[in-house]
């Protein structure tokens, strides 16, 4: 969904003839299917116009007290209403918020979201985006745990290992930078896993790692050092699998495995003798020496895999 596309309209139609062409449905039809014609984007022209028609959102903002309270409780109520109609949350935000930005209020989709981590210290718990964590894959809040923060953004890693995936398909010398986890990760995992809006607020760390270069990324999961320097020691660093990873397990035939403990996985490799290994934090919470990077099922190890790392700014 094309957010700016949206906006830019939105932003035509009030600079040509005032805002309040939002409120007339009649008048504001006939502006958007002049300013988006045809069908590269249909999908964001009819989203606008539901906006306008079914939800009276042009009118609704436009009545709302001025009060960034009042604001913000009226954002609330609206985005809870059209969801509550059954469209997704990644389109709903979409649409209000351009909707509320051209009005000339702030972002206030953002602003909920960012006050979930906004005052959250080291060690603190907050929920952001949602992922299949259920055994029959049913869709829950993702929690997060701060690891670190400075004035600009919020370093934090997913409390739970959230799913199974190699650090790399191939049994082959690969550094971070190629690997098959990190285009999965910053691809598939971040699109499943996060609205629009949320998104928005996934900054992009600079990393460097011990092989291979430097890379930029948006999601990613920590190196040896990270891992090292961010828990206070073995125990503050273990984990628990989802309810959905030890499904994973158990279907491969895993049965074993218990459910209370999880491995998971380094950017890191272990020296360049052992190019097609990446380095692992034990269930133990002691940090391993090296696993083949195309394994997801350790022998005698249990379940593990992906525990997913970001930045959030502030």
């Amino acid at each position: 969904m094309d957010y700016e596309a949206m906006r830019q309209a939105l932003r035509d139609c009030a600079d040509r003839q005032g805002t309040g062409i939002l409120a007339d449905k009649t008048r504001f039809r006939e502006a958007i299917s002049e300013l988006m014609p045809g069908i590269e984007l249909q999908d964001e022209r009819n989203l606008l116009l539901i906006g306008a028609d079914v939800f009276c959102l042009g009118e609704k903002l436009r009545e709302a007290a001025s009060d960034d309270e009042s604001r913000l409780r009226a954002f609330q109520n609206l985005l809870k209403e059209i969801t509550g109609c059954g469209m997704g949350r990644d389109a709903a935000e979409s649409v209000l918020q351009a909707f509320a930005s051209v009005l000339g209020w702030e972002d206030y989709a953002l602003a909920q979201l960012r006050a979930v981590y906004a005052d959250k210290q080291i060690g603190e718990r907050f929920e952001f985006g949602s992922y299949p964590q259920g055994s029959n894959g049913e869709v829950m809040p993702i929690t997060w745990r701060v690891l670190d923060r400075g004035s600009e953004s919020v370093l934090a890693i997913s409390e739970y290992v959230l799913d199974a995936q190699p650090y790399h398909k191939k049994c082959c010398g690969i550094t971070w930078n190629k690997s098959s986890l990190r285009g999965w990760i910053n691809n598939d995992f971040i699109a499943k896993a996060f609205t629009c809006a949320e998104r928005s607020l996934i900054k992009t760390s600079k990393l460097s790692n011990n092989a291979g270069p430097s890379t930029e990324d948006r999601l990613f999961v920590l190196s040896e050092d990270e891992a090292e320097d961010l828990f206070a020691d073995d125990a503050d660093r273990k984990a628990k699998p989802t309810d959905y990873v030890a499904a994973i397990y158990k279907k491969a035939g895993d049965t074993d495995s218990s459910a209370d403990e999880a491995w998971w996985r380094l950017r890191s490799r272990p020296g360049t003798w052992w190019d097609f290994c990446s380095l692992l934090v034990n269930s133990d919470g002691t940090i391993h020496g090296g696993a083949d990077v195309t394994i997801v099922r350790f022998n005698g190890m249990g379940i593990g895999s992906v525990r997913p790392a970001l930045r959030l700014s502030l």
